[in-house]
Order: C-alpha cells, then structure tokens, then sequence
C-alpha cells in the first residue's frame, strides 16, 4: 500500500488546504504564489488550485490579460492640470481595443471564466489590485457584444457599480458599465448600484427585466439608486411585474428606488421574502381604491423590514397589510422634509404596529421622525405611543428624530410589565437647534430655563425609573428625560428607620445590568444625591448625562463609581458575616 500523500486526499481537502493559502493572512503573498504553483504541478492539484485563485474577482482586467495579445493594449492617458502636464502623479492606463474581436478570442477566457464566482469591486486583496487601470465604456460594449454568453456562466454573487469610480476614472469620463454583462443563470446575490438616477431612472425595472431572463434561482436583490448629490430629489424607479420572476427570493433591498404599487404587490406575493429595505412615492398609493388595501395579506414570511424615507402616513396603512407572523425587526425612517410628524400621526403609527400581526414577535423597533437638524420639535407623550405596549418580546427600543418624548411614572411602569426582556429603550428628547427650548440662566448653578408645568419639562421621575431597574434586569441602555430633582427615600416614615425591602434587587441575576443612561433634557438639583441613588439602581453602569448640558452631569459618574464600590464592599461584607440580603417587595 502506497504512502498517503497530498494526492490521495479527497478533492474537498485539497479544496479546503488551497483555501486556506489564498485567504490566510499572509502580507507578503507567499501562499498566493504557492497556490500558482500548486496549479502547475498535477491534475490532481490544478482543479482546487485555480478553482480558488479564480473563485472571486474584483476587476475584468486578469480576465482581458487572457485575451490574444493583438486584441488588445493598453496606453497611458496622459494627465494635465489646466494646459501644463502633470508629472507627480501616478499614471493612469486604460485598455485599448486593437481590431473588432470574433468569438474564437474568447477561449482562453471562457476556461477561466467558468471558474468566476463571485465578481466585486472589494473582492480583490489591495495587493492584486488594479487602481490605476481603467476599462471605458467602449471597451465594455464590445464585451457584451461579442463575449460568451453567458459572460461568466457560473458567477453566484455580483457586486458591482455601473458608473466607474476612482482614482484616474474622471479623465475617461467615469466609464459606464452595465451589470447585463455579468447576469448568468446560477446567479444567488446581486448588489448594483446605480448612479445619478436623473438621467438613469428607468435602469432599476430595466435590471429586474434583465435578470428576470435567466437568473430564476436568485435570492439576494439590492439595486442602490441613490444620487451622489445628497441635494437632488431625484429617484430611480422600478416598475412592472419583473420581480414574480424570482419565486426564492429571500431578501430585496432598493435604498432610494420608488418602488410602484404593482411591483410592491409583486413583491408581497413572493413566498420566502424574508428582508425588505423600501421606498416609495407615497403619492402613487391610494389605499381605498388600490388592490393593496387592507383586505390584501401579503408578505408571509417577512422577518426584517426597513421603510426608508417614506412617509409616516403611509407607514402605518402598510403595516397593517403585513400577513407575516414572523416579523423581528423594523426600521422607520422618515428625515425627509423640515417638519417632524404630529402626535396624532405618530399615535397612529404605533397603533398601526401595536395591532399588526407581527405584534407578538417584533424585538427591535427603530421609529426616525424627521430630522434632528430640523428647527422646531414636535412633542409626544406617553398615550401616543402606548400602543406599543403590546409588543411583548420587545429588546430595542428606539424613537428619534425632530422631536421630544414625555413620558410619566405610570407609563415606565408599563414599560417594565409589558417589556421584561428590554436591552435598550432610547425615548429622544432633542433640544430645538433653531431658538434653543432650553436656554440657560446666566450664572445658574445648573441652568435650565425650563419651569413645572412647560410642554418640554420631564414628568418621569426617579421612582418611574426604578420600575426598569426592579423588572427589566437586561436593560443595558437607557435615554429618557427625568426629574430628578426629588430622591425616592429608602427610610421608613413612621419608623424613621430603614424600609424592610430595598427598591431593587441586590443580588443575584435580576439586578440591573445597565451600562448607558442617556439623561437628555433631565433636571436635577444635588449631583450627589443622584449619583448615590443611581449607583442603587444600576450599580454597573458607565455613562451617565446628556451631552447638550454636559457642564451639569460632569461629576456624576465619577460619584456614582465612588458610591458603587461602597455599595459593592458592604453587600460582600454582609455576605461574608452570614447576612440576608432584603428583596424587593
């Protein structure tokens, strides 16, 4: 019996050990230039070698080095600044077509190619990188023309932008690269990403009728059309029935692509849609007369969804249309505009995600209300958004944006019953950037100008704020307004002794584990009396204060980790002499 050897292990090893030497973390190359090698030796070791060394591609240009060599050739673009040529830069190249190419040049490309996986402009190490090394638009075309078809046939994964840009791309005009010379019918994950949608705002429905030729088995769809100019009210569309073509879809992603009402009901019909990024033209949508009204239940197995820049109004009456029972995550933003949704607008939001059928399910819910930059500032209260107190596998909770969020005693009280699994709870109160809600008394102990009774003044206090630290012991993080100017007592009234019970738990895993308390817009009179108070409630915690009134919270946490350490040494103390420590009642 023969000695093993490298040649008698299975394919799958082998595939396994070239892996690992073209990924390892190797900075000088070595293992890529062994894997070359390995290449070259046997047939044994050819197939995995050039399997890996092919297997994911960030440019066509080792590709076209396949090519014959009277096909092609490159020249140096010769760089200027303002008539005089420019000698310190590095030099740019860009790929030449010699003579119209036939089908019989594509050979050695076709070998190759096959082995092509995955295909992005990250993909490739720096080291094996082309930078400086540019494919116009002129060589492209005749790529599509006259190249194999499919170009890649087993490519799984696409990652690519159809307008060209980096270094040395501006002096041949960002060359346009349409991703229809990539598709193939093995395809599992597209990422395209599509530039200046003024000009290209039919490419979405365009790409999706493309693809929807032949690539049936995909799973993973994002079509990016955001503009570079931030500024620009311009949006891609994607329209028409195209996207019924992928039955696996999993995921769909469209980041500034106005998606229409029939594609959105194409897309509800999909049986395995999982992840969902959206947007909209909310003024294409009439919910009365439309076919998505309340009677249609799509998405079945929706898991993530992200509505992105769309109105709040319309936020809800979708929700409600969502059949799945499954629904995890939800992101709401809505930044676009100067003026943050009313009360009422935003009551009806948190009804509309109360009462979906996902309201068992949901665990982090992010709602964005206009943007923080915004001048002017919409106050919420507690009733709106009680509703979502149904949601009762909450974790995350986060309300953000253009306004401020009052909350009371009672309602964290109900935070804490309907919500005992909750890691972090921000409630946003942002102070107006424009006139300023509080403005500061010249030479104030710790100025605030805010009095009882204003629409911005806290009504939560530091007894609503024990309910979370008594009942949520996984909370880590927590941003909300209190008053703190009033320190719940632990002394017994009548006796003027200790209560029988502490507020908290001192021991074991239901004592507080909270890391962040976020106190915007909180008030307070002694920093030591809170600091002493906290460290009861939440003696693990980091970062306490509000970075618009940093000035007043600055020796807190310092305080608070002096008072922590004694609270530490007298239960350790206590436990070492035999004592009980309380419960709380």
């Amino acid at each position: 019996m023969p000695p093993a050897n490298i040649y008698s292990l299975p394919q799958d090893t082998i595939l396994r050990i070239c892996r690992l030497l073209f990924y390892g973390n190797d900075p000088n190359g070595d293992g890529h230039r062994a894997l070359a090698a390995l290449a070259v030796t046997c047939r044994t070791l050819s197939g995995p070698a050039l399997d890996t060394l092919w297997h994911a591609l960030g440019s066509l240009i080792p590709l076209i080095y396949l090519l014959p060599d009277d096909l092609w050739t490159i020249e140096q673009i010769p760089l200027s600044f303002h008539g005089v040529q420019d000698t310190f830069s590095m030099a740019i190249f860009r790929t030449v077509l010699a003579r119209d190419p036939t089908t019989d040049d594509f050979q050695r490309f076709s070998i190759y190619g096959s082995r092509v996986r995955k295909y992005g402009r990250d993909l490739t190490p720096p080291k094996y990188s082309f930078p400086t090394h540019v494919i116009p638009s002129l060589f492209w075309a005749p790529l599509m023309r006259y190249g194999p078809k499919p170009f890649l046939p087993n490519l799984e994964s696409i990652s690519h932008y159809e307008k060209q840009n980096g270094p040395g791309f501006e002096v041949v005009g960002n060359p346009y690269q349409p991703s229809d010379l990539l598709f193939s019918t093995m395809l599992k994950k597209v990422e395209i990403f599509i530039d200046d949608p003024y000009w290209y705002y039919e490419r979405p429905t365009r790409l999706v009728d493309s693809l929807a030729t032949g690539a049936w088995s995909l799973e993973d769809l994002t079509i990016d059309g955001e503009t570079a100019n931030p500024q620009s009210q311009h949006t891609a569309n994607l329209c028409g029935p195209g996207i019924s073509a992928f039955p696996s879809l999993t995921t769909f992603k469209g980041p500034a692509v106005r998606v229409s009402p029939d594609t959105l009901e194409c897309l509800g019909r999909l049986p395995h849609l999982q992840v969902l990024l959206l947007h909209v033209d909310y003024t294409e949508y009439d919910w009365n007369n439309h076919p998505l009204g309340h009677s249609a239940r799509l998405f079945p197995r929706l898991e993530c969804l992200t509505l992105d820049e769309v109105q709040l109004e319309w936020c809800a009456q979708f929700i409600l249309m969502i059949s799945s029972r499954y629904l995890r995550d939800l992101l709401v933003v809505c930044e676009h505009g100067s003026e943050g949704a009313t009360p009422l607008v935003l009551k009806a939001l948190c009804g509309a995600i109360g009462g979906c059928s996902s309201s068992y399910t949901i665990q982090y819910l992010t709602i964005i209300a206009g943007h923080r930059n915004y001048p002017g500032r919409e106050i919420y209260h507690s009733t709106h958004i009680t509703p979502l107190l149904s949601l009762i596998s909450l974790r995350r909770l986060t309300i953000s944006g253009q306004c401020m969020i009052i909350v009371n005693d009672h309602a964290l009280e109900a935070m804490s019953r309907c919500w005992p699994d909750i890691e972090e709870l921000d409630l946003t109160w942002e102070p107006d950037t424009d006139v300023g809600i509080h403005i500061p008394h010249p030479g104030a102990m710790y100025p605030d100008a805010r009095m009882p009774g204003d629409p911005d003044y806290p009504q939560a206090t530091l007894a609503g704020v024990t309910h979370l630290a008594r009942r949520c012991p996984r909370l880590r993080s927590l941003g909300a307004a209190v008053d703190m100017r009033s320190i719940p007592s632990t002394i017994d009234a009548t006796s003027w002794e200790l209560s029988p019970s502490p507020p908290v738990h001192l021991e074991g895993p239901e004592v507080s584990t909270l890391k962040v308390l976020g106190a915007a817009g909180s008030v307070l009179n002694s920093t030591t009396h809170v600091a002493s108070f906290l460290s009861l409630l939440f003696p693990e915690l980091m970062v306490v204060g509000s970075a618009n009134n940093w000035q007043t919270w600055a020796q807190v946490p310092a305080l608070h980790a002096q008072f922590a350490l004694v609270r530490k040494q007298e239960r350790e103390w206590a436990l070492r002499h035999g004592k009980r420590l309380r419960r709380p009642i």
